[in-house]
């Protein structure tokens, strides 16, 4: 059964994102996940993103923030970029969609567009009930989750759908590899 999602899933986002030729800034936020080194500065940040915004002071002594607001796969969508003395810790992108069958298609094309950038992400499910035996999420009880990970030198990243009963989003983000997650 995994075997069959994960090859539909695949086939699907290839067709979409071929598709489509309109998807340049996805495709450049998306390509963040992988091109981010972790060792960037703001000033880094603002030759890769048009008219990035200066960084605002954020929670602990020796942190800031740059917070993005872009439209993406047409949806509003927040960026954040999370600083510790002046060098890149962390970001991700958070896209809410009015419905299921939206967020789907926007998850599917980011999929698509992330496997067109980079090459042995894996796939992984959180259910909320346990399948065949298997022991059960310890997560939200009403949450379901795909998420699509990678690794790329330094950069540990990862795209996610998340559903919920009231709400489902499509978020993607990374950080710095600890040393036990390279590969």
């Amino acid at each position: 059964m995994k075997r069959i999602l994960i090859a539909a899933i695949w086939i699907i986002s290839a067709s979409i994102a071929f598709s489509d030729e309109t998807n340049k800034e996805e495709a450049n936020y998306l390509g963040l996940l992988h091109k981010l080194q972790y060792v960037e500065s703001p000033n880094d940040l603002k030759q890769m993103i048009p008219n990035c915004p200066m960084p605002t002071p954020y929670v602990g002594e020796g942190n800031t923030q740059i917070l993005i607001k872009t439209k993406l796969f047409g949806y509003d969508a927040t960026g954040t970029f999370s600083f510790h003395m002046g060098i890149l810790v962390s970001h991700g992108f958070e896209i809410h969609t009015p419905t299921y069958k939206d967020a789907h298609l926007v998850f599917l094309k980011a999929v698509a567009l992330l496997d067109s950038q980079v090459h042995g992400l894996k796939l992984s499910t959180t259910l909320p009930t346990p399948l065949d035996g298997a022991e059960s999420s310890d997560g939200p009880r009403d949450e379901i989750n795909i998420n699509i990970d990678g690794i790329e030198r330094n950069a540990f990243f990862q795209l996610r759908l998340d559903m919920r009963e009231n709400s489902i989003s499509v978020r993607w983000g990374g950080q710095k590899a600890s040393p036990s997650q390279k590969p």
